[in-house]
């Protein structure tokens, strides 16, 4: 698969539904980041610790958006998004860690990490993504704290536009 044959299927959607913006669900920086989406009008981005640093994530996504020309959304990989327990017991019990994820070596996130990376990259896009469906995950109290603190905060940031810029090539 290619970015251009991704937009040429955004084009196929268009085409059916011209006034329904289409986009794609792909990390920003791993499927061929040199190249750009021209029919595709948003990209939506999930963020895990195993990236690194969420500061420079946003950035490297906000800028490939501004050049592409496209609107970014950014998500969260609750489940498998913490750090990955490296130490050989795959219990996901250590620091920064809150209980295996669906796929070893994964660990959940932290409450502490929704709040953070969720105040950071709730604001800078379009919109806000995260999965639910744990029902005991999204059940935990300091959870469900971290969820309202981010929905405050997003409450609290002046809206953006989703400028589909990219639907003017149709």
């Amino acid at each position: 698969m290619t970015k251009a044959r991704v937009d040429s299927l955004c084009g196929y959607v268009k085409q059916m539904f011209p006034t329904l913006p289409a986009g794609v669900q792909h990390r920003h920086d791993i499927f061929e980041p040199t190249k750009s989406y021209r029919v595709c009008d948003f990209v939506a981005s999930q963020y895990s610790s195993r990236v690194g640093d969420v500061t420079a994530f946003r950035n490297a996504g906000l800028a490939m958006a501004k050049r592409d020309g496209h609107a970014i959304l950014f998500s969260l990989n609750i489940l498998n998004g913490g750090l990955q327990d490296k130490d050989g017991t795959y219990d996901c019990t250590g620091e920064g860690q809150a209980g295996r994820g669906t796929y070893s070596p994964n660990c959940r996130m932290t409450s502490q990490q929704v709040r953070e990376v969720g105040s950071i990259l709730g604001p800078a896009g379009c919109g806000f993504l995260m999965w639910r469906y744990d029902d005991t995950f999204m059940a935990d109290p300091a959870n469900q704290q971290a969820f309202r603190d981010v929905g405050a905060k997003l409450a609290s940031t002046p809206a953006k536009a989703a400028t589909w810029a990219n639907s003017k090539a149709m």
